[in-house]
């Protein structure tokens, strides 16, 4: 039935992911600049390892954007930059921002200790598993 006054009224709908605000936040952390590719092709990266979590289905598009600018931006912004990037969010939004950007980083550092240091790691873990397998 929605589909057909969607129909009817000609509306379209879109789907709203944080890939549609990564731009916006970005920007705001760089002086209303357009971010540099590098920064966007991070971004996106970064959005599609974390969307694979569940714990990351309690924040909205825009909490997951605002904490992935804010993770890729780093120790390099100033706290004035960062507050003006949150400023469309309530109090209650920034805190789900700040718990989002303390989530990535946790996720971020555990994806950097969990991959082998060289391929003879790679061969390990193999055999390890093996070795499991015949068990």
């Amino acid at each position: 039935m929605e589909r057909l006054v969607l129909h009817i009224l000609k509306w379209r709908m879109k789907s709203i992911t944080p890939c549609s605000y990564i731009d916006y936040f970005l920007s705001k952390l760089n002086d209303d600049q357009c971010p540099s590719k590098d920064n966007v092709f991070k971004a996106v990266h970064i959005i599609l390892r974390i969307l694979r979590g569940i714990d990351f289905l309690q924040f909205r598009p825009s909490e997951i954007a605002a904490a992935v600018a804010l993770y890729i931006s780093g120790e390099q912004q100033a706290v004035s930059k960062i507050d003006d990037a949150m400023s469309c969010f309530k109090s209650e939004g920034k805190s789900r921002v700040l718990h989002c950007l303390a989530m990535i980083n946790d996720l971020e550092k555990n994806l950097i200790t969990e991959e082998p240091e060289s391929p003879s790691g790679v061969l390990d873990a193999a055999s390890l598993s093996r070795k499991l397998d015949r068990n």
